[in-house]
């Protein structure tokens, strides 16, 4: 099994987060990945990655902004 380390961590933690605000988008806001991961605390932890403020319900500009940051991070 490899651990993942250095910027490799915060672009899997990119990609999760888009993730599952994909899934609260598809599932038209009846499922959530985990009990925590609402979709404000998604947004608060894009908006910590990509720093820009997200507004509630900005979820597609939050997953096109990862997607961003996703390939530009090295």
């Amino acid at each position: 099994m490899d651990t993942i380390t250095g910027p490799d961590i915060i672009r899997y933690q990119a990609a999760v987060i888009r993730t599952a605000l994909l899934v609260h988008i598809r599932s038209r806001g009846r499922l959530r990945v985990t009990r925590t991961a609402s979709p404000g605390r998604l947004l608060q932890t894009a908006s910590r990655l990509t720093n820009v403020k997200y507004r509630r319900g900005q979820y597609l500009k939050a997953i096109s902004d990862l997607t961003v940051f996703i390939d530009q991070t090295p």
